[in-house]
């Protein structure tokens, strides 16, 4: 019997990074969960820089490894952390999502509640700054968004009262909204899942109150997902439950 025989989801597309995730976590965390792990609890890590210092001489590659091998291996037994089973469980689509691409749903999320607030913004220089800070693509997402996410069973009856940031604080405000929801997609969620989700985020993901008609787990995670179909739907098309 073959490997992908005894272990199906060897041959899903996504199973190289499933495996990077599982063995190697801190390989997709946010650099700051790193850098806080080895501040908290470096007792933990003892002697993890000398190591990661004693490669450095062959090359900076293989001083990254060594450093992700130590925190990996220390967060795994600390947590007695288990391997996501499958591509398929809830949250492993978002788990999985390359740093970029998750940055970015994260973003566009929190557009999607400022966008009422913004779509009344009328001053042709207001207009203009928050072009200059979004883009053209984010302003278009931000005019059309919310009427194609309308019948997302979760946020019919949601109606965003946020008020609109400042030109200057509009992308930053979005992504802590954005953060925020995703962190409640993967709170609730099995410890395999939730923990690596987590560790994706920033430390203070969770802090900022939750944007209106997000109540729970599933409607997090059923809004990402639709606005991570608007972003990029061919990778959601990786992974059939969805479908």
């Amino acid at each position: 019997m073959g490997a992908s025989s005894a272990v199906p989801w060897l041959s899903h597309p996504m199973a190289e990074a499933l495996l990077r995730l599982n063995f190697l976590p801190s390989t997709f965390a946010h650099p700051r969960q790193v850098e806080a792990w080895a501040g908290n609890a470096g007792a933990v890590l003892e002697g993890w820089p000398a190591r990661v210092a004693a490669t450095l001489g062959a090359s900076p590659e293989r001083a990254s490894q060594a450093l992700h091998r130590a925190v990996s291996r220390a967060w795994i037994q600390a947590w007695q952390l288990d391997p996501i089973a499958t591509p398929e469980e809830p949250g492993a689509c978002l788990c999985l999502l390359p740093a970029p691409s998750l940055d970015r749903l994260a973003r566009y999320l929190g557009l999607f509640f400022l966008a009422p607030a913004l779509c009344r913004v009328i001053s042709r220089a207001d207009l203009a700054a928050l072009d200059a800070a979004l883009g053209p693509v984010a302003m278009q997402f931000v005019r059309r968004m919310p009427a194609a996410l309308r019948n997302v069973p979760t946020l019919r009856h949601s109606n965003s009262t946020l008020a609109a940031p400042k030109a200057t604080e509009v992308a930053a405000r979005a992504g802590a909204l954005g953060d925020a929801v995703l962190a409640h997609a993967f709170a609730d969620l099995p410890d395999p899942v939730s923990r690596r989700g987590l560790l994706r985020l920033s430390p203070e993901a969770g802090h900022e109150p939750l944007p209106p008609g997000v109540e729970s787990g599933a409607d997090a995670r059923t809004l990402a997902h639709a606005v991570l179909q608007q972003l990029e739907p061919q990778w959601l098309s990786h992974f059939r439950d969805l479908h």
